[in-house]
């Protein structure tokens, strides 16, 4: 073999200049620390995309909620409305004296007409519940329907700038605490003398 050592571990050939490590440890080594940082870089990157997913995840989460506050107010004020235009309406009907209606169905279509007389579209749902499961406020005289309320105890993120009308929301710690309600002007009777 004319004193040349080849395929010995360790061992280079007369004239090269070799470390003292084998091929295949040098080999290996680099792609043995590529391998460990390539995970860690691997790792630092899904703990990177997991905080903004979920950051991503409150903001959808809070406008998501604020969609559903906008479409309570709305729904509250026309089941409101609702009731206000069928007091006015049986106002006309019977003298100046109104009536609050007995439930939604009769917001829907009044028994005092034969025509339908509507004074909601439909029976809305609420959005913070999913159900139309409303809590009904009555008249304490006449035991009749004069406004309502969410059923959802949940805290709301909305706690400021109302519409006039319900400048008595601001500070309100639950949806429940959101009571849409029509009171009835008392009528004066009679004239002023002057």
């Amino acid at each position: 073999m004319n004193g040349k050592r080849i395929g010995v571990r360790g061992q280079y050939p007369q004239g090269h200049k070799g470390l003292g490590v084998s091929k295949t440890a040098t080999a290996k080594w680099p792609l043995a620390t590529n391998r460990g940082f390539t995970y860690i870089a691997v790792m630092i990157l899904v703990v990177v995309i997991g905080i903004a997913l979920s950051m991503t995840g409150r903001y959808w989460s809070t406008v998501a909620q604020l969609e559903k506050e906008e479409e309570l107010l709305f729904r509250g004020d026309q089941i409101r409305k609702g009731i206000e235009q069928y007091y006015k309406w049986t106002a006309q009907k019977h003298g100046g004296q109104g009536l609050y209606p007995e439930s939604f169905e009769e917001l829907l279509k009044s028994k005092f007409s034969m025509a339908p007389k509507r004074s909601l579209r439909n029976i809305y749902i609420d959005p913070m519940t999913g159900k139309a499961d409303w809590v009904v406020f009555t008249d304490p005289a006449s035991k009749r329907m004069m406004g309502v309320r969410s059923s959802s105890n949940d805290e709301p993120l909305k706690v400021s700038n109302f519409p006039f009308i319900y400048k008595d929301f601001e500070g309100k710690t639950k949806y429940s605490d959101w009571v849409f309600v029509y009171r009835a002007q008392p009528q004066v009777s009679g004239q002023l003398n002057q």
